[in-house]
C-alpha cells in the first residue's frame, strides 16, 4: 500500500505549524515515510514512483536441485576430507531411501522422521548359523547419515542458497564411549640407559614409576605438533619457544580433532606437576 499525503507538525517552543509533503509506502517488505518541507504533492507523487521503481521483482523459484546433484556437489566440496570414501556410502544409503531425483525440496522434516524411525526399527544379522542372532541399529549407526544429511541441507541453504530453511533433524543420544581399564598385564614398560628417548603421543596413557634414588631426576619434555594445531586452553608451564616453526611454515586455518578430549584442570590456582602426586608428602622427585 502507497499514499501521498501532506503531514503537519510543530516544533516545539514555536506556535506556528509547518506543512510537509511526502509518502508512506511498503518497499520490499519494509515501511517507508518520506516527508520534506520543501517538496509540494507533485514532488512527492514523483518521489513515490523513483521509490516504487525500485522495488526488487519477486524472484523466480526455479526447480531447484535434486538429492544427487547436491550429493555430486557435496562430494566436489569435500574432495579432500580424509573420510570422504565413508561420506560417498552415505550418500548411496541417502539416495536409495529418498531417490536421486527427488528435489532437496521435498525431502522434508517429515519424510526424515519416518527415514529415522524406520532406521530405528531395523535390525542387522550377526553372525552365521545357528548362533547368528538380530541386532537393532546403535544410534551411532541411525545419526551417521542423518548427521551428513543435516549437514548437507545446510551447505543447500546456506551457501548453494538451493533451498530456502532447513527442515529440522533431531540426532539420537548416543552413548560415552566404552570405558576400559588399564591391568599391569597390559603396560609395556620401556627401559633405557641414560640418554634414551621415547616419542609418543599426547593421547597415548602414560606414567613413570617413582625415583627412589637419592639423586633428582630432571625431565625434558619438548612437544611438537603441527602448525594447524592450536591449544584449547593456555600452557600451565610458559615457554618462551610455545609457537616457534621449526619447519614449513605458519597456518592460516586450524585443524579440529572430531575425537572428544577431556579439558585440563583449572589451574589458576597454582600449577602442580604430575610428579609432585607420587609421593603422599607432595615432595617433587
Amino acid at each position: 500500500m502507497a499514499k501521498v499525503n501532506q503531514r503537519l507538525w510543530k516544533i516545539p517552543g514555536q506556535r506556528t505549524k509547518r506543512k510537509a509533503w511526502g509518502f508512506t509506502a511498503q518497499i520490499n517488505g519494509k515501511q517507508v515515510r518520506r516527508y520534506k518541507a520543501e517538496w509540494t504533492q507533485d514532488d512527492a507523487e514523483a518521489e513515490l514512483a523513483k521509490a516504487l521503481l525500485e522495488i526488487e521483482p519477486a524472484r523466480p523459484k526455479g526447480p531447484g536441485i535434486t538429492l544427487a546433484q547436491a550429493a555430486d556437489r557435496y562430494l566436489a566440496t569435500k574432495a579432500r576430507k580424509r573420510t570422504i570414501e565413508a561420506d560417498r556410502r552415505q550418500l548411496d544409503l541417502l539416495k536409495a531411501e529418498f531417490g536421486e531425483e527427488t528435489p532437496l525440496t521435498q525431502i522434508t522434516a517429515s519424510r526424515i522422521s519416518g527415514y529415522k524411525a524406520k532406521r530405528l526399527a531395523a535390525v542387522r544379522k550377526v553372525g552365521e548359523g545357528e548362533t547368528a542372532f538380530e541386532r537393532r541399529l546403535t544410534a551411532a549407526a541411525v545419526n551417521r547419515p542423518l548427521a551428513l544429511l543435516r549437514h548437507l541441507l545446510r551447505l543447500a541453504h546456506e551457501e548453494w542458497e538451493a533451498i530456502e530453511n532447513v527442515p529440522r533433524i533431531r540426532l539420537e543420544k548416543e552413548p560415552q564411549g566404552r570405558l576400559r581399564w588399564l591391568t599391569e598385564e597390559r603396560m609395556r614398560r620401556i627401559t633405557g640407559g641414560p640418554g634414551t628417548t621415547l616419542l609418543l603421543n599426547c593421547r597415548a596413557v602414560h606414567g613413570s614409576a617413582p625415583n627412589k634414588a637419592a639423586a633428582a631426576r630432571p625431565l625434558l619434555l619438548p612437544v611438537y605438533s603441527s602448525a594447524d594445531s592450536f591449544p584449547y586452553t593456555p600452557s600451565p608451564i610458559p615457554s618462551p619457544h610455545q609457537g616457534d616453526i621449526v619447519r614449513g611454515k605458519p597456518a592460516r586455518f586450524a585443524s579440529f580433532d572430531t575425537r572428544p578430549v577431556e579439558m585440563p584442570p583449572d589451574w589458576r590456582g597454582g600449577y602442580k606437576p604430575v610428579w609432585m602426586h607420587k609421593n603422599k608428602d607432595e615432595t617433587p622427585y
